[in-house]
């Protein structure tokens, strides 16, 4: 797998985890509550006390007319850095209620993941420690690792808050669209094109409409259902989560184990069951990642045409064991190494996933 992508999906699989955690759960009328009043409520108490850590707390205006609360993140001294935790500490004991919302705050505005505006690595450990973390995280992993339930939903979650990174998602053109175009709610069918099918799961499809005399962009995000008799892909629209503003604000939703329902879930107008019917009848043959990966590997039609027969067959001996016991293994990473065309390294990657 490649390693930046490794990284993300650590990453965001933590922040996912900890959407669970009691002590950070928050239903999505306190989110709302937070992001849309808690500046406010910071600004009037910031007025009538002095704190350490609060001082060091600003809030911006962002997008969309959002303001956020943010914190310089320039460099700080261990010592400083001590202090600010410790004045956490001290409002949440003169104000639990305020201090603890400025922890599910800070999740809800970074997933736990660092940028330039977070603030959560000053949340004093007691908080976590009072919660049981520790027990909280091996005991969902144990369960994690007799269920694929919650997995399910997070790889759902995981592409709808990464709708810019097109490792991960395709992107659809206006010319790819049938003669339909937008008109069903529920989802899109393209111009029939074999080469297609079996390229991504999930695909993005940029949208331009004015509003306030301004144009505003957005984008859509569409999952690949399958294909009809004539090869044409089906894509279902699904919502996009989170949201990341120009000046690197961001809001994230992350949902341990549950579908997410927002309000502002980008879907404008909810598909109807005949919408949905409309595509589903049209499926001639269904998307399967397992069967695409398969049907890659063994055309290597994105490999290096001057790789040596030497080393294909020393793929296709082995790649029926590799792909059974890593799913997450892609025709890209294979590419990536064998089109260096060196025996040696390729018998070393494939002996580590032996």
């Amino acid at each position: 797998m490649n390693p930046k992508l490794a990284d993300k999906l650590e990453k965001d699989f933590y922040s996912y985890l900890l959407s669970g955690f009691e002590p950070l759960k928050t239903s999505q009328e306190e989110k709302e509550d937070l992001i849309n009043n808690l500046p406010d409520r910071l600004m009037a108490y910031s007025k009538e006390n002095e704190n350490l850590f609060i001082k060091e707390l600003d809030i911006k205006l962002g997008d969309d007319s959002i303001f956020y609360i943010t914190m310089n993140n320039k460099k700080k001294t261990p010592e400083y850095q001590t202090e600010l935790t410790n004045a956490w500490l001290d409002l949440i004991v003169e104000n639990k209620k305020l201090g603890n919302d400025l922890i599910k705050y800070s999740y809800l505005t970074s997933g736990f993941k660092m940028n330039i505006n977070q603030f959560y690595t000053y949340i004093p450990y007691q908080f976590f420690a009072e919660g049981h973390i520790d027990e909280y995280i091996n005991e969902t992993l144990f369960e994690l690792s007799n269920s694929d339930i919650s997995d399910k939903q997070f790889s759902t979650q995981f592409f709808s808050h990464n709708i810019t990174d097109y490792q991960l998602v395709g992107k659809i053109h206006g010319s790819q669209l049938n003669k339909k175009g937008l008109s069903n709610p529920a989802g899109v069918i393209l111009e029939p094109n074999e080469n297609f099918k079996g390229v991504k799961e999930y695909y993005v499809y940029e949208v331009s409409s004015e509003v306030e005399g301004k144009i505003k962009k957005r984008t859509l995000l569409f999952k690949l259902l399958g294909y009809d008799k004539d090869n044409a892909a089906i894509l279902k629209r699904v919502p996009v989560h989170g949201k990341k503003d120009s000046k690197g604000h961001r809001i994230v939703e992350w949902s341990f184990g549950n579908e997410i329902t927002t309000k502002d879930n980008d879907i404008l107008i909810q598909p109807t069951t005949e919408n949905l019917l409309e595509l589903e009848n049209q499926i001639d043959e269904r998307y399967n990642p397992d069967k695409t990966k398969e049907d890659d590997f063994e055309n290597m039609s994105d490999l290096d045409e001057n790789i040596t027969q030497e080393v294909k067959e020393l793929w296709a001996f082995h790649s029926k064991v590799i792909l059974e016991k890593h799913s997450n293994v892609t025709i890209q990473d294979f590419a990536d190494i064998v089109n260096k065309n060196d025996k040696e390294e390729v018998e070393n990657w494939i002996k580590k996933l032996l």
